[in-house]
């Protein structure tokens, strides 16, 4: 197997110039219907359907390439709030 000329990377390898950057994220995808009033299961559209989710992301870059690592935990159905809009329930807290 022929191999490319680039070095291979690990994201937690220290070489000079490099640059780490440490993310934490919070999203919620929600899924609707394009017919809004059915409340049916619609056989050629996708369901209505949410995922809340907590995530940590490494990121490592050189001059050349930058390396990411994500780990997502959450969650999916009624519990993940996509039917309220946590954007929009938050909003109204405060």
């Amino acid at each position: 197997m022929k191999r490319s000329g680039r070095k291979r990377h690990n994201i937690f390898s220290k070489k000079p110039g490099d640059r780490r950057l440490l993310g934490i994220l919070i999203g919620q995808i929600i899924y609707t219907s394009e017919d809004l009033e059915r409340r049916d299961l619609i056989l050629d559209d996708r369901p209505y359907a949410g995922y809340t989710y907590l995530g940590v992301s490494v990121h490592r870059t050189d001059p050349e390439i930058m390396d990411t690592i994500e780990l997502d935990v959450g969650i999916v159905g009624p519990d993940s709030y996509a039917e309220d809009d946590l954007l929009h329930l938050s909003l109204s807290v405060l």
